[in-house]
């Protein structure tokens, strides 16, 4: 069987992939991302920028062989709070530059992260118009194309709640290849229920929400916040009738990334790329499940020592 200890990090951000794969002993062998800004926060956590930009323009020839790929694809494309123009939007078309990658290179395994809305995403005809009773038509399109690289896929809908203070929802999409067993990575969690569409909560309450102010929720320092988006906010009420905006550190903690790692840039930017990245603890997990499937032939740890009994 193949090893497990490299990885690449596409669409890379501000890095929370390379965050979480590395926090499970593998090695960053190449990143890539076109944002300048992002790139920028990037090189001041690692020492260096992705190695490459416009993911258009590599050339899959100057990208080191690797056991994974990670990528958190661009989201717009698909969101329900986008227009969801699917593949009309040049956006949503990156997915198949990833499978460029896939083609050449070959991993063992990818992960790739985007909205829940993905699911459910209609085909979209050329004056930009969803097709009537085509909802989910770009995740079969997706799963189409990578079983034809032979890629074996599984997905499940994570919640960041359960790891941090934040209401935000997100696929994360496995694939293996024929040389390595599937794993059994989904669901995350003994108590999941189905894996298809399942979204898992922790438990500790409905989100927080005080009143509302100028059409804005707004919520209580302790509560648990809003999928953060690319703007400002969350509206924090800090009593007294007083009401103040999430900071970027509030929202850093939010995506569980280290204290201040957006700093150095302005506030609009950090809160562009604390909106843009992935929940760094909820990557994590599903890497660690990976890399414990690998260790023990595609079952989980608890699978094979309740087979040895």
């Amino acid at each position: 069987m193949t090893g497990l200890e490299t990885f690449v990090d596409w669409f890379a951000g501000i890095g929370g992939f390379r965050l979480a794969a590395e926090q499970n002993g593998l090695e960053c062998v190449g990143a890539c991302d076109n944002d300048s800004w992002a790139r920028q926060t990037y090189a001041a956590r690692f020492g260096h920028e992705p190695e490459f930009g416009d993911t258009r323009e590599v050339d899959v020839g100057d990208i080191r062989d690797h056991d994974l790929f990670t990528g958190g694809f661009p989201c717009p494309a698909f969101s329900i709070a986008g227009k969801r123009q699917g593949f009309q939007d040049p956006r949503g078309t990156l997915f198949f530059e990833i499978c460029r990658v896939l083609d050449a290179k070959k991993p063992s395994y990818a992960i790739l992260e985007n909205v829940e809305g993905l699911l459910s995403a209609p085909l979209v005809d050329e004056a930009g118009s969803a097709v009537p009773e085509t909802a989910g038509w770009v995740f079969y399109r997706i799963l189409e194309t990578l079983g034809n690289l032979g890629y074996t896929v599984q997905w499940e809908v994570l919640h960041s709640r359960h790891w941090v203070p934040q209401d935000r929802r997100r696929v994360y999409i496995v694939c293996s290849s024929g040389r390595v067993p599937v794993p059994a990575v989904f669901p995350l969690f003994d108590d999941a229920g189905p894996m298809v569409g399942h979204s898992r909560g922790d438990g500790r309450g409905p989100i927080g929400k005080l009143h509302n102010h100028q059409g804005g929720r707004v919520y209580a320092p302790w509560s648990i916040g809003p999928t953060l988006d690319t703007g400002h906010g969350p509206l924090v009420d800090i009593g007294d009738g007083r009401l103040r905006l999430a900071t970027p550190l509030e929202r850093e903690r939010m995506q569980g990334f280290p204290d201040n790692w957006t700093e150095g840039v302005s506030v609009t930017q950090r809160e562009r790329q604390t909106g843009n990245a992935i929940t760094v603890q909820c990557a994590e997990a599903v890497i660690r499940r990976l890399v414990e499937c690998h260790a023990n032939g595609g079952r989980r740890a608890d699978d094979r020592e309740g087979d040895n009994g």
